[in-house]
C-alpha cells in the first residue's frame, strides 16, 4: 500500500496487516467505511471513494452551503477533501485519476468564507502546501514509474498557479530535491519534472525564481547534462552485458531528457523576465558537447528551436543577432555537417526573420544568408533549398519594408519559380501562399500562377507542385477584396483540362476547396450559380471519381449556397445532394457526411421554414442521415441538424428536429451507443440555446407507465428517455451546464461546421456557469454531490483561461 501512516483528524488510522487487536481493526475500518459511506450507504468501496472524493473537493473548492455556515467549516471541508483523497489514493484502482483531481484541488481550491483577496489566496496557498507536502511525500518513491510520472505533472501544474513566489520556490525545491523527481531512476519521471519546471518558469513570479530553474537545468549530471540512464532498460543491459560503460544504453538513452531541457530552457527563455536571462539560456545551449553541439544531431535540433524560441521573442536586437550568428557559426547551424541540423537551422531563420524581426536589418541579415553562394537555395542539398526558399516566403510575407518584400519577390522567389527541381517549385509556391495570407501582393502572385504562358502555377507538369499552386489561389480566392481578381480565379478554376477537371486528384481536390472559398468571399448572385453548377455536372465536383474531391465539393456547394441573397440557389443545392446516388446517398460514407453539413451549414445561415423542413425530411428519410446505415453518418448526423435547429428563428423547425432524435430506434433510441450519446447532447445544445421551448413538446408525447411513446405511438426505452427528460428540465442548472460546456470542449475538435457553433457556446457559458456555481451551489446534502464531469470542467476552465 501506498499511505499507510498518515493520520488526519478527520479519517481512521489505517490498520496494519497482522494486527493482533481484531476488535480495534474492525472498530477502525467501520469508521473508514462510515466517513466514506456517509452519504450513499449503498455503493461499494472502491467505486465510491474516488466520487466521494470528488464531491468533497467540489465543495471545498469555494461552492456556498445552504446548510452550514461557510465561514466556521471552510477548514473542514477542506480536510474533509484532503482526507477523501488520500483514502481514495489508498484504495481506488485508479490512483493516476485521484492525483490529478488532488492537483485541481490545489489549483482551483477558492475560499468563499474569506474576508478579502489576501485572506482568500492564504487559505488557498495553505491548501497548495499541503497537497504538495502530500504527493511529494507518498509518491517520490513510489515503486511504480507512471504514478511517480503523473505526479511530477500535477507538482508542475500546482507551481505554475500558485499562489505565491513562496509556493512556486518551494515546489522547485521539491522537484530538485536529492533522490527523486529531477533525480529519479526513470527517464520519464526526470523528463516530466523537467517540463514542470518549464512550466513554473513561464510562470514565474520573480526574475529570481527564473534564474534559479535556469540554473536547476543547466547543473551538472541534471537537465541538460543529464548522464542518467532509464532504470528499466538499464536493468535488462547488465543481464546481457557486463560491459554497461560504453553501451548504448548507459551512453545515449538519455538523450531525449537532455532534448526535453533543451526545449524548456527555450520557452523559459521566451518568456523570460530581460534579455540577461535569454543570453544566460544561450550561452548553455553553446557549451561544448551539450546544446547545438550534442553529439546527436536529433536532439542538437532541439537546441536550435529553443534558439528560435527565444529568437522569435527576444528582449533586443543584440539577442537576435546573437542567435542569427550561431546559425552561422563555422561548422554548425546552416555550416553543420549534418544535412538534419542545416535544414532545421533554415527552417528557424524563416522564423525568426518573420513577424518578430526586430527591424528591417535584422531580416536583411537573415535574407543575406539565405542567398549566399553555396548556401541556403544554392546549396546542394534539396532538402535544404526547399528549406531556405521556405524562409523566404516567411520573411516576405512580414518584411519590414516594400524593398526587401519585392527583393525577395522578384529576385530570389522569381529564380525558384524557374527551377528544373519540382519539390523547389512546390515550395515557391508554398513561400507565394504564406505571403498572400497576409494580403500582400495577392494580384502578382495571382497572375504568376495562373498565366498560361509560362507552364507554372497551375500549369505546372507536375502534379504536387500544381496542388500546391491550388492550395494558393484558394487562400487568395477567400480573402482577396478585388472582385474582379476573384471572379478571373473562379474562370481559372473551373475551365477544361485545369481546376476541378485537372487530370490528378489531389489538384482537383484543391481546386474544389479553392472554389469554397471563393463561394464564401462572394457577393452577388453570378458568382455562386456558377460554382454551383459546375460542380454538379456528370463527371465532376460531387460526382467526381476521387472520394476525397466529391467530399470537398459537398463542402464548397454548401459554403457558397449560405452565401445566397434568397432561397432560389439553396433550393438548387439541396436537391442536388439529396439526388439518387450523389451527396448523402453517395457511396462513401465521408462524402455523405459532407453531404449532410453542407445542408445542415446551408439551412443554419438561410433561415427559411420551407427550407430548414425540406432538409430535416431529407436527413431523416430511411437510410438517410439520422438513418443512415453507417453509425457515423448518423452521429455526426445528429449534431448537424441540432445546429441548424439551435440557430432556427422557427419554432416549428426546433421541434421537429428533437421530435426526430427521440422517435424509436433512431437518435437518442439508436443501436449505437455514440450516437445515443450525441443526439443527447444535441438536444442539450438546443435546449441551451432555446431556453424551456421544447421541454412541452417532449412531455407532451409522453406517458405513464413503464413503456413511454412518442407522437406516432412508438415505443421509446424508458431509461434514455428519462435521461433526455432530465436534460431538458435542469439545463438550466449549474451542473448540466457544466456538462454542457465540457461536451463543448471537446466537440469543439471535431467537426468542421460544428466548430463555430460549440465555441460560441463554451466561451458564452463558461463564464455564466462559473458565477453561478459560486453564488447559488449545491447545498451539502448527497442529491447535490456533483457529478465526475466536475473535474474536467474544472480542467477546461483552466485550459481556456477562465476564472
Amino acid at each position: 500500500m501506498i499511505i499507510n501512516s498518515y493520520k488526519t483528524t478527520t479519517m481512521a488510522p489505517r490498520v496494519q496487516k497482522g494486527d493482533s487487536n481484531k476488535e480495534a481493526a474492525n472498530t477502525a475500518t467501520k469508521n473508514q467505511k462510515t466517513f466514506e459511506f456517509s452519504e450513499n450507504s449503498t455503493i461499494g468501496l472502491k467505486s465510491r471513494c474516488s466520487i466521494n472524493f470528488t464531491g468533497l473537493f467540489s465543495r471545498a473548492s469555494g461552492k456556498k452551503s445552504e446548510t452550514e455556515d461557510v465561514n466556521a467549516n471552510i477548514a473542514k471541508l477542506k480536510q474533509k477533501a484532503l482526507g477523501a483523497g488520500r483514502y481514495s489514493l489508498r484504495s481506488h484502482e485508479n490512483k493516476k485519476d485521484d492525483i490529478i483531481a488532488l492537483g485541481n484541488l490545489a489549483v482551483f481550491f477558492k475560499s468563499p468564507g474569506a474576508k478579502d483577496e489576501k485572506a482568500a489566496n492564504t487559505e488557498k496557498e495553505e491548501v497548495q502546501r499541503e497537497v504538495v507536502e502530500f504527493l511529494d511525500k507518498n509518491f517520490s518513491r513510489n515503486p511504480k514509474g507512471k504514478l511517480r510520472k503523473w505526479t511530477a505533472h500535477e507538482l508542475g501544474f500546482i507551481g505554475k498557479n500558485a499562489a505565491s513566489e513562496e509556493m512556486q520556490t518551494g515546489i522547485v525545491k521539491k522537484l530538485n530535491a536529492d533522490n527523486s523527481w529531477l533525480n529519479d531512476r526513470t527517464s520519464q519521471v526526470r523528463m516530466e519534472s523537467i517540463e514542470s519546471l518549464q512550466c513554473i518558469g513561464e510562470k514565474a513570479k520573480s526574475e529570481a525564481l527564473q534564474n534559479e530553474i535556469i540554473d536547476i537545468l543547466t547543473m551538472p549530471e541534471k537537465g541538460i547534462n543529464d548522464k542518467g540512464v532509464d532504470y528499466k532498460d538499464f536493468e535488462k543491459t547488465i543481464r546481457r552485458n557486463k560491459e554497461v560503460v560504453g553501451h548504448p544504453y548507459y551512453d545515449g538513452n538519455n538523450k531525449n531528457v537532455r532534448g526535453t531541457a533543451y526545449i524548456a530552457l527555450g520557452k523559459v527563455g521566451a518568456k523570460a523576465k530581460n534579455e540577461q536571462l535569454q543570453n544566460k539560456i544561450i550561452d548553455s545551449l553553446t557549451g561544448d558537447s551539450v546544446g547545438i553541439n550534442d553529439k546527436f544531431d536529433d536532439v542538437a535540433t532541439h537546441a536550435f528551436d529553443a534558439l528560435k524560441l527565444i529568437g522569435e521573442n527576444a528582449k533586443s536586437e543584440e539577442v537576435q543577432n546573437r542567435i542569427i550568428g550561431l546559425l552561422n557559426a563555422n561548422n554548425n547551424g546552416i555550416n553543420s555537417q549534418s544535412e538534419m541540423v542545416r535544414r532545421y537551422s533554415y527552417e528557424y531563420l524563416g522564423k525568426v526573420g518573420g513577424e518578430n524581426a526586430f527591424n528591417v536589418g535584422v531580416q536583411e541579415t537573415i535574407v543575406s544568408m539565405l542567398v549566399e553562394t553555396g548556401k541556403g537555395i544554392n546549396n546542394p542539398s534539396l532538402e535544404v533549398k526547399v528549406n531556405a526558399y521556405l524562409a523566404l516566403g516567411k520573411i516576405a510575407a512580414n518584411a519590414k519594408s516594400d524593398e526587401l518584400r519585392n527583393n525577395i519577390m522578384d529576385n530570389e522567389l522569381d529564380k525558384g519559380l524557374n527551377d528544373e527541381n519540382p519539390r523547389i517549385r512546390e515550395a515557391v509556391y508554398r513561400a507565394f501562399g504564406d505571403i498572400a495570407l497576409k494580403n500582400k501582393k495577392q494580384s502578382e502572385i495571382a497572375n504568376k500562377l495562373t498565366d498560361t504562358d509560362n507552364h507554372k502555377g497551375i500549369h505546372d507538369p507536375n502534379d504536387m507542385a500544381r496542388s500546391a499552386a491550388y492550395e494558393t489561389i484558394g487562400i487568395i480566392a477567400g480573402s482577396t477584396k478585388d472582385k474582379e481578381l476573384l471572379n478571373n480565379i473562379v474562370d481559372k478554376l473551373i475551365k477544361p483540362d485545369q481546376g476541378i477537371k485537372d487530370r490528378y486528384e489531389h489538384a482537383r481536390m484543391g481546386a474544389c476547396k479553392a472554389l469554397g472559398k471563393a463561394g464564401l468571399n462572394a457577393e452577388g448572385a453570378t458568382l455562386p450559380d456558377v460554382i454551383v453548377d459546375k460542380l454538379t455536372k456528370p463527371g465532376q465536383g460531387i460526382n467526381d471519381e476521387d472520394k476525397y474531391v466529391r467530399k470537398y465539393a459537398c463542402e464548397t456547394l454548401g459554403y457558397t449556397a449560405a452565401k445566397a441573397e434568397d432561397t432560389v440557389l439553396p433550393n438548387v443545392v439541396v436537391d442536388k445532394l439529396t439526388e439518387l446516388g450523389q451527396g448523402i446517398s453517395d457511396k462513401d460514407p465521408e462524402v455523405k457526411q459532407y453531404a449532410c453539413m453542407a445542408m445542415c451549414f446551408i439551412g443554419k445561415n438561410i433561415n427559411d421554414e420551407k427550407l430548414q423542413t425540406k432538409i430535416v425530411d431529407e436527413l431523416t428519410n430511411p437510410k438517410q442521415g439520422i438513418r443512415a446505415e453507417d453509425k457515423q453518418v448518423r452521429e455526426n448526423t445528429c449534431i448537424y441538424l441540432g445546429s441548424m435547429a439551435a440557430e432556427s428563428k422557427c419554432d416549428k423547425v426546433v421541434n421537429r428536429v428533437v421530435n426526430e432524435l427521440i422517435k424509436a430506434n433512431q437518435g437518442i433510441n439508436d443501436k449505437d451507443e455514440k450516437v445515443k450519446n450525441s443526439a443527447i447532447s444535441t438536444l442539450k445544445s438546443i435546449a441551451l440555446r432555446k431556453g424551456n421551448l421544447n421541454t412541452g413538446e417532449i412531455l407532451k408525447h409522453s406517458k405513464k407507465g413503464n413503456v413511454i411513446k412518442d407522437k406516432d405511438g412508438n415505443a421509446v426505452p424508458k431509461t434514455i428517455f428519462t435521461k433526455v427528460l432530465h436534460i431538458m428540465k435542469d439545463i438550466q442548472s449549474t451542473t448540466s451546464k457544466k456538462s454542457f460546456i465540457h461536451e463543448c470542449a471537446e466537440r469543439a475538435e471535431e467537426d468542421l461546421m460544428v466548430k463555430d457553433m460549440m465555441l460560441k457556446i463554451f466561451h458564452k457559458n463558461a463564464k455564466v456557469a462559473t458565477a453561478e456555481s459560486s453564488q447559488s451551489g449545491p447545498s451539502i446534502g448527497a442529491e447535490a454531490l456533483p457529478t465526475e464531469v466536475d473535474k474536467k470542467i474544472i480542467h477546461h476552465k483552466a485550459m481556456y483561461g477562465l476564472d
